[in-house]
């Protein structure tokens, strides 16, 4: 007859070496991405209250911003830039220069400036937008950031024309 201790021991054996399979397990998911926390964290697009991002796209070659103005009066967009630690700069922003009337959404196509975004991934943009409110009054920044899937697709551009540069101020 097995004793109490002998018995406690082969238990807690047993279970052990299954619990380190489960996490051993676990790990090799998260390392090949098929757990990764990423994929279940919500996309999201936020500026300000004033211009609100209503829709947006990420393809490996472009990203497209639906921007609204919910200032009650028509603004002058001077630049548009968006960046990313990870993968650089966005240049070429396909901007609408002139007057973004109230309560209308206009769409903002921008072009990487490095080679493509890898697909079927989450990356997080910061979106910076300088602006004016009425001619000759002082330019204005928002900041926001852009958290997003990149699509496996090549968009095409809305609108032609690149951003201005960046005014001094």
């Amino acid at each position: 007859m097995k004793t109490k201790a002998q018995i406690s021991l082969e238990f807690i054996v047993t279970y052990g070496w299954i619990l380190v399979l489960i996490l051993l397990t676990i790990g090799t998911l998260s390392y090949f991405g098929i757990l990764s926390p990423s994929r279940y964290i919500k996309e999201s697009c936020e500026i300000s209250n004033q211009l609100q991002c209503v829709d947006f796209e990420v393809f490996k070659n472009l990203v497209e911003l639906d921007i609204r103005n919910e200032f009650g009066k028509p603004i002058m967009i001077h630049y548009l830039n968006i960046s990313t630690e990870s993968y650089g700069h966005i240049d070429e922003c396909n901007c609408r220069i002139g007057g973004f009337d109230p309560s209308t959404t206009e769409s903002f196509s921008c072009l990487p400036f490095a080679p493509e975004l890898p697909p079927r991934n989450k990356v997080k943009f910061n979106i910076e937008i300088l602006y004016q409110r009425e001619t000759g009054s002082p330019i204005h920044r928002a900041t926001g950031t852009l958290l997003a899937n990149v699509k496996d697709a090549t968009g095409t551009p809305t609108i032609a024309g690149p951003c201005p540069a960046l005014p001094s101020y």
